[in-house]
């Protein structure tokens, strides 16, 4: 199962912002599967999804699962469930 935030602000909603888990840290960020642009999933404002991928998870990532985002705070009632592919544009 792949959770979204939604469509990219960034890149005028080609992408879909995706939950992930930095491996082997454990991190839960979000980034875009379109413009890669990375964020932890609590930021808000201008510098969200600025960063690349890479510094959140230099070694690697996976989907985070549901109990991972909730853990974040994030609101759940704005995150929906994705096609398993819009995770594997990120690769």
């Amino acid at each position: 199962m792949v959770l979204s935030a939604g469509d990219c602000p960034v890149c005028s909603a080609l992408g879909k912002v995706i939950f992930l888990t930095a491996e082997p840290q454990g991190g839960v960020f979000v980034a875009c599967n379109s413009c890669k642009g990375a964020s932890r999933a609590t930021d808000t404002g201008r510098d969200w999804l600025r960063r690349p991928v890479e510094d959140f998870a230099p070694t690697g990532f996976r989907a985070a699962s549901r109990h991972e985002v909730e853990a974040t705070g994030f609101d759940m009632r704005h995150v929906m469930k994705v096609d398993d592919g819009e995770f594997r544009l990120l690769l």
